[in-house]
C-alpha cells in the first residue's frame, strides 16, 4: 500500500500567458507538508497543444533563451499525449497518490491550477480538486520571510514533473521556517 499525500504540487509549461495559453507540458508531485514527504514517482507528460488554445510571440521568445536541456524536454520528445489523455493522466496520478481532500498547490495557482481547469472542461472531465482547495507557494514564501534564493532547484529548469519536485522540498521547506 502506498502513502496517501495530503497536497499536489503542480506544474505547466505553456506557450503563453494568457487564458487560452496552450499547455505543453504538465507536471506534477504527490507530497505532505507536516510529514515533510515528497512521493518517490512525480508526473511528467507532454501535451499536443489543443487546437482552441493560442500561442503568444512573447512566450516563445522566452523559449527560445532556455537551456538546452529545458527545450528539448518541451520540445523534442516522442511521446507526447492529446491534452485529453494528458489530464487523465493528472487524475489517475492524484487517484493513486492523493487523499481525498487534498490540497493543490502550485506558484501561483492562478496561473498553474486555472489554466489546468480549462482542458477539464473542454472536454467534459470533472476536475478532481475541490473549488477552495488551491494553495500558493509565493503567499506561504512570503509568509515565511522566505526570498527567490530560499528556494530549493530543479535540475532541469522549466521541466514540469522535476519544478514540481523542487516547488514541493521548497514548499516543505518554508513550511518548516514558518514553524520554526
Amino acid at each position: 500500500n502506498m502513502s496517501v499525500f495530503s497536497s499536489l504540487m503542480v506544474d505547466l509549461e505553456t506557450l503563453g500567458t494568457g487564458p487560452n495559453a496552450p499547455i505543453i507540458q504538465i507536471g506534477a508531485v504527490a507530497f505532505d507538508l507536516e510529514q515533510g514527504t515528497v512521493a518517490m514517482s512525480h508526473l511528467n507528460v507532454d501535451i499536443y497543444p489543443h487546437e482552441d488554445t493560442r500561442a503568444d510571440f512573447e512566450t516563445v521568445q522566452w523559449w527560445m533563451n532556455q537551456s538546452a536541456e529545458a527545450r528539448d524536454s518541451v520540445f523534442n520528445t516522442e511521446e507526447r499525449e492529446t491534452e485529453k489523455n494528458g489530464v487523465l493522466y493528472l487524475t489517475d496520478y492524484i487517484e493513486t497518490f492523493c487523499k481525498e481532500d487534498f490540497t493543490i498547490w502550485a506558484m501561483p495557482p492562478i496561473f498553474d491550477v486555472a489554466k489546468l481547469e480549462a482542458p477539464y472542461s473542454r472536454n467534459s472531465l470533472t476536475v478532481p480538486w475541490k473549488y477552495n482547495s488551491s494553495r500558493c507557494l509565493r503567499t506561504l514564501a512570503d509568509l515565511a520571510g522566505a526570498g527567490r534564493e530560499d528556494r530549493i532547484l530543479p535540475s532541469i529548469p522549466h521541466v514540469a514533473g522535476l519544478d514540481a519536485k523542487a516547488q514541493a522540498e521548497t514548499a516543505i521547506k518554508f513550511h518548516g521556517m514558518l514553524k520554526g
